[in-house]
């Protein structure tokens, strides 16, 4: 395991060749306080049928890495410093624009944070979706309506020839969100990058939303990259999970093994911040602030923060190393004090 890379355990011999294998992965953004590294130096990778989530609190470069993966960081301010992108093999950062503007949408499909602002309020719903099938595909406007209509059915939403000539101001939250599923899928990626799906939605529609995504994943072998910061997500959807503070890889485990023994005091702060329905265990917020990403400090990113820290944690970053043989983290106390009651 490479340590400057950050916790990232690799079992692509025991799984095969990755579909998506992100190498020393590192953003920066130009601000009038100085460059700030948003991502530093990450690499994971992703096979077939996985499902990969990225956690944080905001600002943490969860979204940040998901664009960078489809070449939508905007430039300026932000850029790709270092690093490669290879998606079944092939450098994303050596295609042409329009090379990759092909692979947007047909092999590698993004759902946004927002579905009402993603969705263009001048248009119908079946106006945007048919212009994704003409932009990759060559195929007639009864054919395309008809893949429109069959595939909002299959993200079960109800009479999908009447909503198809809907504008998205006429449907709720989750029937726009499951549009932007629909839109995302339509001419069959491999690998899906969903940013907060469920961001805005109620409990109900965010459990809709979850048990959809869960039977996408197995009828089309979907490879997901979710970014979320709700671990009640996580847990119903995720194989694994990598924890991101200011752009640094924390801690990668899979999802049984996060939530079972959490290594990093990080992990486990924002485990022990999130509400608990039952009652039972007192929310406990994490003090202080994430660090001024223009002025990183020295050492471990989440020192002025953390409870644990000693003079080690302040002077040195440390090393990733191995919890186990697919759980890595990196801290100089990892896994040491219980989570919080």
């Amino acid at each position: 395991m490479n340590g400057n890379a950050g916790p990232g355990p690799s079992r692509s011999g025991e799984r095969g060749t990755p579909l998506l294998a992100v190498e020393g992965l590192r953003c920066e953004f130009r601000t009038p306080a100085g460059r700030a590294i948003a991502v530093h130096d990450l690499s994971f990778s992703l096979h077939e049928g996985e499902v990969l989530a990225l956690v944080g609190e905001s600002g943490s470069g969860k979204s940040v890495t998901a664009l960078s993966l489809l070449g939508l960081l905007p430039d300026p301010p932000g850029r790709i410093t270092a690093g490669r992108i290879l998606y079944r093999g092939r450098d994303l950062r050596a295609l042409s624009r329009g090379a990759l503007n092909r692979l947007r949408g047909s092999e590698i499909a993004m759902i946004f944070q927002d579905p009402m602002t993603s969705l263009d309020p001048a248009f119908t719903v079946g106006d945007q979706m048919m212009e994704v099938l003409r932009q990759h595909e060559k195929v007639s406007p009864r054919a395309a309506r008809e893949r429109a209509v069959a595939m909002l059915a299959r993200v079960h939403i109800p009479e999908p020839a009447t909503r198809l000539d809907a504008f998205p101001f006429q449907l709720s939250g989750g029937l726009r969100q499951r549009v932007m599923i629909a839109m995302a899928l339509l001419c069959g990626p491999s690998l899906l990058l969903a940013d907060e799906p469920t961001t805005a939605l109620d409990v109900t529609v965010q459990a809709q939303i979850l048990r959809l995504l869960r039977e996408l994943r197995e009828e089309y072998r979907l490879a997901l990259l979710l970014i979320t910061h709700d671990f009640g997500v996580v847990r119903q959807v995720a194989d694994e999970v990598m924890v991101l503070y200011a752009g640094h890889l924390l801690e990668r485990a899979p999802a049984d093994a996060l939530f079972r023994a959490p290594a990093h005091p990080y992990t486990r702060d924002l485990l022990g911040a999130r509400p608990d329905p039952t009652g039972e265990r007192k929310l406990a917020p994490i003090p202080g602030l994430p660090p001024n990403l223009a002025h990183p400090l020295p050492g471990c990113p989440y020192a002025n923060r953390c409870g644990e820290a000693g003079d080690d944690c302040w002077a040195d970053l440390p090393a990733a190393h191995p919890v186990s043989a697919d759980h890595a983290v990196r801290c100089f106390r990892a896994g040491s004090p219980p989570l919080r009651p």
